[in-house]
């Protein structure tokens, strides 16, 4: 059994959005802090149907090394979005396609150099302060791995001064194909900058280590509760977020009411609620 480590009210709990996710908080099955959006081209129903219940993380800006914006979108229209949800943060993937990047990056400080020219833009860009997350080194082109490393991730936090939204399941896939263990990883990482934990399932499907986003066990809780111990001592951590639950045909079987409730239930021991 996990026992919680942190003050009440300390931390802050947050959940994919998702059509059970809003029937269980009208029934107060479930209190939690804010509702995660992160379908762009869902942002206008799936605001107007979880406004009135809780505040929002916007979660579809975009990647870091680019500045293209979402289709449809605009810098003012993202930054309305962000007012109307009352996001307090965003979090900017730190992955890229090829041509992503503008210049010719082929070093490590290359792409550091690259990434905080971005990111100073960025910050005076966004009406909130902006995040970077970490990514599974799985879904960068080849001459882009470093963006996975913990060393990399780590210099980019200091070198612009910016929090870090961890992923969970991200960071164990790019350890494992990194041939790192989670806590040799975790220990790189700048965990002073950590403000949002996202946590959901990792698993092996067809012989690749994938983010599912299923229902998290006993094996994520205990991986959330062992970096918590490591946090303890840094007071930047404000939210751990559900990434399980959403919404249309790509989320069957990844929307269980009771699965949302029983998840939100055990992070809500968790986190001291």
């Amino acid at each position: 059994m996990v026992i919680s480590r942190l003050s009440e009210g300390q931390i802050k709990l947050a959940c994919n959005y998702s059509p059970e996710l809003i029937e269980l908080i009208e029934e107060k099955r479930v209190d939690i802090d804010y509702i995660k959006l992160s379908k762009e081209f869902e942002f206008t129903s799936q605001f107007s149907s979880s406004n009135e219940y809780k505040p929002a993380l916007l979660h579809f800006v975009p990647r870091v090394p680019t500045a293209k914006i979402p289709e449809g979108w605009s810098l003012q229209s993202l930054n309305r979005a962000i007012k109307e949800c009352k996001s307090p943060h965003i979090a900017l993937h730190l992955r890229s396609n090829p041509g992503d990047f503008e210049t010719n990056c082929s070093t490590r400080t290359d792409f550091l150099q690259s990434i905080k020219g971005m990111l100073d833009i960025k910050k005076v860009q966004y009406d909130a302060e902006v995040l970077i997350e970490n990514m599974p080194i799985t879904c960068l082109p080849e001459a882009h791995k470093v963006l996975a490393d913990p060393d990399f991730i780590h210099d980019v936090c200091v070198l612009n001064d910016i929090g870090l939204c961890l992923d969970l399941a991200h960071a164990q896939i790019s350890a494992y194909y990194m041939d790192m263990t989670i806590d040799t990883y975790f220990e790189k990482l700048p965990l002073d900058n950590v403000k949002e934990i996202h946590v959901s399932r990792a698993e092996f499907k067809e012989d690749k280590y994938l983010d599912t986003h299923m229902n998290i066990t006993k094996v994520e809780l205990e991986l959330l509760s062992s970096l918590l111990d490591k946090l303890m001592k840094f007071s930047r951590l404000d939210t751990i977020t559900l990434e399980y639950g959403g919404e249309g045909q790509g989320y069957f079987n990844r929307s269980d009411k009771k699965l949302i409730e029983s998840q939100l239930k055990m992070l809500k021991q968790i986190v001291g609620g």
